[in-house]
């Protein structure tokens, strides 16, 4: 995946992301809790970022760890199933396009 991309791989893991604010990334971060967001195109504020998150750890470790949380609740194979057999239930319930009711 290229940089930047919102792939959850990284996160899952605990590493903290820093990424751009386009509305293509806001389902994959919570910004200032599971990423830094900077403006794209502005490489001073992703240079002031880089810079923030190297000479704080705590920082880091706390991102990190909000992440891992944060994709394991929307990312794992568990909320994949619940989120398909909810769609199914509502399928499976809902009035077919077309059909009269008797």
């Amino acid at each position: 995946m290229p940089a930047g991309s919102p792939h959850p791989g990284g996160r899952r893991h605990g590493q903290p992301a820093i990424v751009s604010d386009i509305e293509a990334i806001a389902e994959f971060v919570v910004p200032g809790e599971t990423a830094v967001m900077v403006p794209p195109g502005d490489p001073e504020a992703l240079r002031r970022a880089i810079d923030r998150l190297a000479a704080d750890p705590a920082e880091r470790a706390r991102l990190g760890a909000n992440a891992r949380r944060f994709v394991e609740r929307r990312f794992s194979l568990d909320a994949f199933a619940r989120g398909f057999a909810a769609e199914l239930r509502q399928a499976v319930h809902a009035p077919a396009a077309g059909r009269v009711a008797a």
